[in-house]
């Protein structure tokens, strides 16, 4: 049933003209360096690569991403592929690939992609650590595509070990906002993916992601030409007794023991003598001690269980050519190659009736529901007792099962890379809408993760600058570090942005310049006293919201990672003119220091301006009476103490509290109130607002005739100081002037 690939013995080596396809092979390389075969997964990766090496046209090119030079390692085609050749044929050793990889080192360059080219992870994305090279590449003009095996980390955590299924979540979300295109291997792990991300991501993409199926092959591969390699003679001795064969990596998720289970039943049943042997090939994987346990300590292994970890594609092939059929129970799959390996061979196929093998298998295979024994004794022992339908079965099979070859499946992939140039390319990566809270961590992602909630995070949005992303958040890494990402609001809308900012080591504060289009630059003093931090920023003409942080002074560098400025931890924006939404913020979020002018004043008369406006207010409004929520405000932006000291605030912004308190009194004592009025919101910047502070500017803003907004002052000082005389006689006496004149009130 085997269709040869003509082209695949075709070794011109490709030209090379731009643009180009990069392929990826880093996941391939690691793989290789401790492997003599193939699994699935870098299967599929070097079938790829020899398609595109037969395909000058194609101008692909092999490379390892060099994470921290920002560049890739071009690779030599013509011995990379020479090496997977010998993977395939089955001579190869593992000092022959060793001594293959260091030569093709040694010969390959460096290059940095251009814009209009292709970066594509045909494997294993997860291994890096952190995808920002991508980002730098994307702010070039590359495209990248990835290609998708399954979720099942996601979808089926309880097969992987954690710690590599929040690897993989990890780098999902890090990827997913940065792909062109995402190319998947059977309808069924499409579907899963749009699903995941509909429901989970969708939030965090500033735009919907095209997503195709490219189902597998089912061919298995050729074998190159005079490479005449023998089947070794433990496996003719072992296939010449009836068997079972069942291949793929013996882990916990192919449920190999489901296998073991049935043929003790079956055995009973039957007669051992009645049964064939059961014959299992791959790789051992995670979490399957009891499986083999299971079949030592009673004596099946050797006996009518054979194990086999590394064979070659011959032997491989020989075992589907004379087995009785193949069995393949795995829980979960993204796609199912021993499924359609088995068809190809002619033979039939006892496999799962969920996720993807259905989808592999058709019409042609027979199913068992992987859960359930007693669902595999009855398939297993109907064949068993009937070997006329298998034989049906394989007639079926041999009549009207159309082979895939891998040449099909290669050039429908490469066809979807060709077309991923014609999307739109991506300036921002991240999507943050008004209202919630963004974290940038590892552990605020999983934790939304294990409660199935949508994975709200602001990761992607560190555009240039940053460490690597770590559990809590991430570092500035460099001077000036930018951040990026798309809103929900309109071009030119201002908002409010708050940011939970932190700093490294034994630093105390740290100034920060925030700066903006459209708005002036704005200073931040981090202190370790603090988190959430605000500043404003108006959206941009694309819909994003955009700010470079520039660090001043020195940088804390002690702990072997370079420069490292400050921390940030989350991100959150409210409509500037959404008052409600912004104190609702505050109150959630006890500490923000940075509200800039809490209460507005302004210089023009009374008569001029009868409606003086109040910045800050929350659902039921400070004009109603100044009585109520004047607790959250006093909290925020104020201390308790009358006399505030350096040990208290810390040096910097003691001075801070001290030079603008003087020049709050100077300019109100001259009148002044548009300057005594932004150094009152200096000091509510600064939190240190006290109880007499806040009656100073209820004065202040009594004697420009704005009863209201002073009300809301006294209010605030006398919630800090209950039980002074002066405060509480201040604050008394303008609750009896607003009943006095219910105009203002209303105003």
């Amino acid at each position: 049933m085997k269709t040869d690939d003509s082209k695949s013995q075709t070794l011109a080596m490709p030209k090379l003209l731009r643009p180009c396809i990069y392929i990826d092979v880093q996941d391939l390389v690691e793989y290789i360096s401790h492997n003599t075969t193939y699994s699935g997964i870098q299967r599929v990766a070097a079938q790829l690569l020899k398609y595109a090496y037969s395909n000058p046209d194609e101008h692909v090119a092999p490379v390892l991403p060099r994470v921290k030079a920002g560049d890739m390692q071009l690779l030599p085609f013509d011995l990379f592929i020479g090496m997977l050749k010998t993977i395939e044929d089955g001579t190869a050793t593992r000092a022959s690939l060793d001594e293959a990889l260091a030569e093709i080192t040694e010969t390959s360059n460096f290059v940095q992609p251009r814009p209009g080219e292709t970066y594509f992870i045909p494997g294993a994305f997860w291994i890096y650590e952190n995808h920002d090279h991508i980002v730098e590449w994307k702010k070039l003009g590359v495209f990248v595509a990835l290609f998708i095996h399954d979720l099942i980390q996601i979808s089926h955590p309880e097969y992987v070990n954690a710690d590599v299924n929040q690897r993989f979540l990890r780098s999902f979300v890090n990827m997913v906002p940065l792909v062109d295109h995402i190319i998947t291997n059977s309808e069924y792990v499409a579907d899963d993916v749009r699903n995941f991300i509909k429901d989970y991501v969708a939030v965090c993409l500033p735009k919907e992601i095209p997503i195709a199926a490219a189902p597998l092959a089912t061919e298995l591969p050729v074998q190159a030409e005079g490479k005449i390699v023998d089947v070794s003679s433990q496996i003719r001795r072992i296939a010449s007794e009836p068997y079972v064969l069942c291949v793929g990596t013996m882990e916990i998720r192919k449920n190999n023991l489901y296998l073991v289970k049935v043929w003790e039943e079956l055995r009973r049943q039957l007669g051992s003598n009645q049964m064939p042997n059961l014959i299992y090939v791959g790789k051992k994987g995670w979490d399957n001690e009891l499986f083999f346990d299971y079949v030592e300590r009673r004596g099946y292994l050797d006996n009518w269980i054979f194990l086999f970890e590394r064979i070659s594609d011959v032997d491989l092939s020989y075992l589907y050519e004379h087995c009785a059929f193949t069995a393949y129970v795995s829980f979960a799959e993204g796609w199912g190659l021993p499924v359609g390996e088995s068809l190809v061979h002619g033979k039939l196929c006892v496999t799962s009736n969920v996720t993807s093998m259905p989808e592999v298998g058709g019409e042609f295979a027979a199913y068992v529901n992987p859960y359930d024994v007693r669902s595999g004794i009855s398939v297993f022992g109907d064949l068993l007792k009937d070997a006329e339908r298998v034989k049906a079965a394989e007639q079926k099979i041999c009549d009207h099962f159309k082979v895939k070859t891998w040449t099909e499946f290669s050039s429908e992939v490469f066809g979807f890379l060709n077309e991923t140039r014609h999307t739109v390319l991506r300036d921002v990566f991240c999507r943050i809408p008004a209202g919630v809270t963004a974290s940038v961590g590892d552990k605020e992602l999983l934790r939304l993760n294990a409660e199935k909630r949508p994975l709200i995070n602001g990761r992607m949005a560190r555009t240039s600058g940053w460490q690597p992303i770590e559990d809590w958040g991430c570092w500035a890494a460099k001077r000036e570090a930018l951040l990026e990402f798309a809103s929900d609001l309109m071009p030119g809308r201002k908002v409010r942005l708050y940011l939970d900012m932190t700093l490294p080591g034994d630093m105390q504060t740290a100034e920060v310049i925030i700066k903006t289009q459209g708005i002036e630059n704005q200073n931040i003093f981090v202190t370790r006293s603090q988190a959430w931090y605000a500043c404003d920023m108006i959206v941009n003409d694309k819909g994003n919201i955009s700010l470079s942080f520039v660090s001043v002074g020195k940088p804390y560098g002690l702990d072997g990672r370079g420069c490292l400025y400050f921390g940030l931890r989350r991100i959150s924006y409210r409509p500037y003119d959404d008052i409600a939404a912004r104190v609702a913020f505050l109150e959630s979020n006890n500490g923000v220091r940075d509200e800039v002018i809490v209460l507005q004043t302004t210089e023009t008369s009374n008569k001029q301006n009868p409606n003086p406006s109040i910045e800050i207010g929350d659902e039921r409004g400070f004009h109603h009476t100044p009585l109520r929520s004047h607790d959250a405000l006093a909290v925020m932006f104020s201390v308790d103490d009358t006399d505030i000291t350096v040990g208290q605030l810390g040096l910097f912004r003691w001075l801070r509290h001290n030079y603008h308190l003087a020049r709050a009194r100077e300019n109100s004592r001259a009148r002044n109130w548009k300057h005594g009025a932004r150094h009152y919101a200096a000091l509510i910047r600064n939190g240190t607002m006290t109880a007499k502070s806040w009656v100073q500017y209820g004065h202040m803003l009594n004697e420009q005739g704005q009863l209201t907004v002073a009300a809301v002052a006294y209010a605030a000082g006398y919630y800090l100081l209950p039980d002074d005389e002066d405060v509480r006689w201040h604050y008394e006496n303008s609750v009896e002037r607003l009943k006095k004149n219910p105009a203002a009130l209303e105003s």
